[in-house]
């Protein structure tokens, strides 16, 4: 668990002449920085959570997940300009945009994410998303159905979809076809988020 020391040495071997190509390396190389950057973040973490009311440590925690958060950012956009058809890449970057309210840009990344199948239907969740952040609600929609109807079993992706699409309902003032929605999760799982609040709610006023 000495991620300092690995990081460093797996620089060296990045400088050696069959290091320098090395994609599967350089992969490794960052991930390994972004284990750096997460342990600074959980050591801030535990460390306030025995003494919350400490500035410092308050400051200390906003910084490194703003480290943490700039250096992803940073990787990923490189990562994309350089490998610009691994769409793989490009789900990651849309993701960090998205948590930065760049939901232009994380949409663009996201639209051409699709194009890898084993990231496609969480990058149509992602897609939804930004499009219901913009209040683009009818495509919201379409994105979401798509996962939903491309999914056979009810898993917690799934799930995720159902719920979304009911968000975007309630917020179209389309409250059977929210209602309907949460139901189908309801009936499955009755623990999932807040959708047993909906349809106790829901039945309460006698609809």
């Amino acid at each position: 668990n000495d991620v300092e020391t690995a990081i460093a040495w797996i620089q060296k071997a990045r400088e050696l002449p069959n290091g320098k190509n090395d994609v599967a390396l350089e992969q490794r190389e960052q991930g390994l920085i972004i284990e750096y950057f997460d342990q600074g973040v959980k050591e801030r973490q535990d460390a306030l959570a025995t003494d919350p009311e400490n500035a410092q440590l308050q400051s200390e925690l906003q910084e490194a997940v703003e480290q943490r958060h700039a250096y992803r950012l940073d990787h990923l956009s490189s990562m994309v300009e350089r490998y610009p058809n691994d769409y793989g890449f490009r789900h990651e970057y849309g993701k960090v945009l998205f948590e930065e309210s760049q939901y232009d840009e994380a949409i663009a990344q996201f639209q051409l994410a699709q194009r890898n199948p084993k990231v496609r239907l969480d990058a149509l969740i992602f897609l939804g998303r930004s499009y219901k952040e913009k209040q683009f609600h009818d495509l919201a929609i379409q994105q979401f159905e798509t996962v939903k109807n491309e999914i056979p079993v009810l898993d917690d992706r799934k799930k995720e979809a159902i719920y979304e699409l009911g968000q975007c309902h309630e917020s179209k003032s389309q409250n059977e076809e929210a209602i309907e929605e949460y139901k189908e999760i309801y009936a499955a799982d009755i623990s999932y988020r807040d959708v047993a609040e909906k349809i106790n709610a829901h039945y309460a006023q006698g609809t």
